[in-house]
C-alpha cells in the first residue's frame, strides 16, 4: 500500500514538473543600462499576431493578468494563435502561400537558418541594433552568451531569453540527506569519495541502488563535465575548437569508473533501458539515494514520500570533482534555451516590433514578465522578497502561475528572474537548490552551431553514423558487454567512419561563423 499511495503521488505532481523543466543560462546580477520612458510604450495601439507553441499542461488563455498588463502599460495588443504540434510545418507551408503572422515565439537557431538565411523571411536583428539601446546595453554585460543566437551567416534572427532556464532547467546532484545523517556519510568531494559513499550505502542496503538515474546516454554530458570533458560533439572552451569527448583520455576516466559501479551494482542493471517511471519506483521505493536531475524533482520527490515518512529529505548536494583534470562545478548547459522570438519580413509593423523587442531587455519588463503587478499577482515581504499572491508551497505548482497570471506562458516572457518560478510555490530544500545554481555552476560552452546548407547535408550523414556507433559502444562498455581493453579499438572504429571529418566540419564553419560577426 504504501508504494502505491506514493506512485500515485507523484503521478499526480508529473506533470507539473515536467512544465516547469522544459525549456537553459543561470541569471547574472547586471541589469540593463537602459530604461523605457515613462508612459505607454506606443502612443496609436499596435496589435501584433503571434503563434506560439502551446504547452498542453497550460494552454493559452486570453486577457490573463500578463496580457492585461502588456495592453494597458504598451497599447500592444494580440492576436495569438497556439499550436501544440506541427507549427513549424505550418511555418514552411506559410512561407509558400504568404500567409504568416509577424512575430512567430520558439524559433530555434536550426529553422532560423532556414528561414531567416535561405529563404529571407526573418528580420535579421543586427541591422537594428541601433535602434535596440536596451538590448545592446544588455548584450554587452553577457559575454558571448548572445552569439549563442547567432546563425551560420552572423545573423541574428533570434531574440535571445534568459533567466528561464536557470529558474526551472537547471539539472544538479540531489542525494537522501536524511539517509546520509542516519550513517554518519559526508557528501562526496571527489569520485573516489562518490564511490565510497555509494559502497558504504550498499552494504546498509543491499537491495538499493544509490545512485539512480534515468536515460543514462541522454545524461552522460552531466556527468563528464566533472571530468572535464562533455558527450559527443562539444565545444572546448580552453582550446576554442570542437572536439568529439570519446577521443579524450578524461572521457575513458569517466566511462571506467561508470562501468565499475555498474559491474559492483552500485547503478541499475537495467540503467540503458530504465525510463522515467521505473526511475521513479527505484527512489520512491527507498532504494535509491543519488541522483541527477532537475531542481524541481526535489519537492517531486519530497513532498509525496513525507505523507508516510516525514523524515525523507532529497535536497541539493554539491558537484564533485571527476578525475585527475576534472572540476567540482556541474554541467550549465541544460539551463540553456536556445530559441526565442523571431519577425517575420512581411509584417507590416517591423519598425513597432523592433522597439517592442528591444522594450524586453528594460528592468521594467523583467520585472512585470517575472512577477507581474504589485498587488495583482505578487506581494513583497517585510525583507524585500517577492512572492506570488495565491501561491502555497507544497499546494500549488509552476503551472499554476501560468494558468492564473498567464505569467511565463509562451510569448510573453523574455528575461526572468529565476526566484520568481520558485519563490511561492517551491520548498526551501528546492528553493535553496536554484541558490546554489550561479555558485557551483560550470563555465558556459557554446552549444550549438548552425551550418550552411552545403555543410548541413554533409553533417547529417556523419551525424548518424557516428552518434550510432558512439552510442551503442557506450553503453557495452558501461555495462560490461564490451571491456574497456577494447576502448583504442573502439577510437580506431571511430576514425573509420569519419570523426575527423565531421570534427574538421564543424571548426571550419565555426571559423567561418567568426568571421562573419567581425
Amino acid at each position: 500500500m504504501l508504494k502505491r499511495r506514493i506512485l500515485a503521488a507523484l503521478a499526480l505532481v508529473l506533470a507539473a514538473v515536467l512544465a516547469a523543466s522544459c525549456g537553459a543560462r543561470p541569471e547574472t546580477s547586471a541589469p540593463p543600462a537602459a530604461q523605457a520612458g515613462s508612459g505607454k510604450l506606443f502612443e496609436n495601439p499596435v496589435t501584433i499576431d503571434m503563434w506560439i507553441w502551446e504547452n498542453a499542461t497550460y494552454v493559452y488563455q486570453k486577457d490573463l493578468m500578463i496580457e492585461k498588463a502588456m495592453n494597458e502599460r504598451l497599447n500592444v495588443f494580440y492576436n495569438i494563435t497556439a499550436f501544440q504540434e506541427g507549427l513549424d510545418e505550418r511555418v514552411n507551408l506559410g512561407l509558400a502561400s504568404g500567409d504568416l503572422p509577424d512575430v512567430y515565439f520558439g524559433v530555434s537557431v536550426t529553422s532560423a537558418s532556414d528561414w531567416g538565411t535561405r529563404q529571407g523571411a526573418l528580420v535579421d536583428l543586427t541591422k537594428h541594433f541601433d535602434k535596440m539601446p536596451n538590448y545592446t546595453a544588455w548584450a554587452a554585460d553577457m559575454g558571448d552568451y548572445p552569439e549563442y543566437f547567432y546563425t551560420a551567416d552572423g545573423a541574428m534572427y533570434i531574440v535571445p531569453n534568459y533567466g528561464y532556464g536557470t529558474a526551472s532547467n537547471s539539472t544538479f546532484w540531489v542525494y537522501r540527506k536524511d539517509i546520509f545523517d542516519k550513517h554518519g556519510l559526508s557528501t562526496p568531494t571527489t569520485d573516489d569519495e562518490f564511490y565510497d559513499v555509494c559502497v558504504a550505502l550498499k552494504n546498509e542496503y543491499p537491495d538499493a541502488y544509490p545512485l539512480t538515474l534515468r536515460s543514462w546516454l541522454g545524461i552522460i554530458d552531466r556527468i563528464a563535465y566533472q571530468w572535464g570533458t562533455s558527450h559527443n560533439m562539444y565545444y572546448k572552451n580552453e582550446t576554442q575548437k570542437w572536439t568529439y569527448a570519446q577521443l579524450e583520455p578524461e572521457y575513458r576516466d569517466c566511462i571506467e569508473f561508470l562501468a565499475k559501479l555498474y559491474a559492483e551494482e552500485l547503478i541499475p542493471p537495467t540503467i540503458l533501458s530504465l525510463d522515467t517511471a521505473g526511475w521513479q519506483e527505484i527512489l520512491s521505493t527507498h532504494r535509491g539515494f543519488i541522483f541527477n536531475d532537475y531542481q524541481a524533482r526535489i519537492d517531486f520527490y519530497n513532498n509525496p514520500m513525507r505523507q508516510d515518512d516525514p523524515s525523507v529529505n532529497f535536497t541539493y548536494m554539491p558537484p564533485f570533482k571527476g578525475g585527475a583534470n576534472g572540476t567540482d562545478k556541474f554541467n550549465p548547459q541544460t539551463q540553456l534555451i536556445i530559441d526565442g522570438q523571431g519577425a517575420f519580413t512581411g509584417s507590416k509593423i517591423i519598425p513597432e516590433l523592433i522597439k517592442y523587442f528591444d522594450w524586453q531587455f528594460t528592468d521594467e519588463a523583467k520585472l512585470l514578465m517575472s512577477w507581474g503587478v504589485e498587488g495583482v499577482s505578487y506581494g513583497i515581504n517585510p525583507d524585500g522578497s517577492k512572492f506570488h499572491i495565491g501561491m502555497e508551497p507544497g499546494k500549488t505548482v509552476f503551472f499554476d502561475l501560468v494558468n492564473t497570471y498567464g505569467l511565463f506562458q509562451r510569448g510573453f516572457y523574455c528575461l526572468v528572474d529565476p526566484p520568481s518560478h520558485t519563490a511561492s510555490i517551491a520548498s526551501p530544500e528546492q528553493i535553496y537548490a536554484v541558490s546554489r545554481v550561479q555558485v557551483d555552476s560550470g563555465e558556459y560552452r557554446i552549444p550549438s552551431i548552425s551550418f550552411t546548407e552545403e555543410n548541413q547535408e554533409k553533417y547529417n550523414i556523419l551525424n548518424v553514423s557516428i552518434g550510432t556507433l558512439s552510442d551503442e559502444n557506450v553503453g557495452k562498455f558501461i555495462t560490461g558487454q564490451r571491456p574497456m581493453s577494447e576502448w583504442d579499438q573502439f577510437l580506431n572504429e571511430l576514425d573509420a567512419i569519419g570523426i575527423q571529418d565531421f570534427i574538421k566540419l564543424h571548426n571550419d564553419q565555426q571559423d567561418a561563423i567568426n568571421a562573419a560577426k567581425k
